[in-house]
C-alpha cells in the first residue's frame, strides 16, 4: 500500500531515511547522507510532508519519495509548477529487488503524465546502478553538477521532456 504522508508520518519517513544511512555507514559511499542530513528541520525546510509517499509492506514503512513542484536550490531557473522533482526517492535494503521502488517511481511518472509536467531528479552520478536504472525507465542525462550542500557529484535526468 503507498498513501499520502500527514504530519503524523515523520517517524515512518524517519525509519526509511535512517536505513539508507545506515547502509552507506555500512560500505556504501554512493549515499551522501548524514544523521544530520536527514533531521526533519533539514528535508521539512525544502517542502510540506504531504509531498512523500509511503509505501508500507503491512504496517511497516519500506519506502518513501516526495514529489514537488518546486526545487530552487537546484532549479532555480524554472519556475514554481512549470516541472515536478522527484526528492527523497528511497527504499529499504530488505525490498530492494521488490517492487516497491519501481512502484513508487511509476507514481511520479504517472502524476508528470497527468499533469503534463517534464520529471526530474537527481543522484550521485558515480552511483552506475543507479544512473542505469533512472535510464531504463525512460529518463534522459540532463546535466551534472557538484552539490555543496551534500558534497556529492550529481547526475540530473529527466522524463517526459517532449511536454
Amino acid at each position: 500500500m503507498i498513501r499520502t504522508a500527514n504530519r503524523d508520518d515523520w517517524d515512518k519517513i524517519y525509519e526509511v531515511l535512517e536505513d539508507a544511512v545506515d547502509r552507506q555507514k555500512n560500505g556504501n559511499p554512493l549515499i551522501a547522507w548524514t544523521m544530520d542530513t536527514i533531521k526533519k528541520e533539514n528535508i521539512l525546510d525544502d517542502f510540506p510532508i504531504d509531498d512523500f509517499f509511503i509505501a508500507f509492506n503491512g504496517t511497516e514503512p519500506v519506502g518513501i519519495i516526495a514529489v514537488t513542484d518546486e526545487h530552487r536550490r537546484v532549479y532555480p531557473h524554472i519556475e514554481k509548477g512549470q516541472s515536478l522533482y522527484v526528492r527523497w526517492f528511497v527504499v529499504k535494503r530488505k525490498v530492494k529487488g521488490s517492487d516497491v521502488a519501481q512502484t513508487l517511481l511509476n507514481l511520479a511518472i504517472n502524476r508528470s503524465l497527468e499533469e503534463k509536467l517534464p520529471l526530474r531528479l537527481e543522484t550521485n552520478r558515480f552511483n552506475k546502478k543507479l544512473v542505469e536504472y533512472y535510464k531504463s525507465k525512460g529518463f534522459v542525462e540532463d546535466g551534472r553538477y557538484f552539490d555543496e550542500k551534500w558534497r556529492a557529484h550529481q547526475q540530473l535526468f529527466l522524463y517526459n521532456s517532449k511536454i
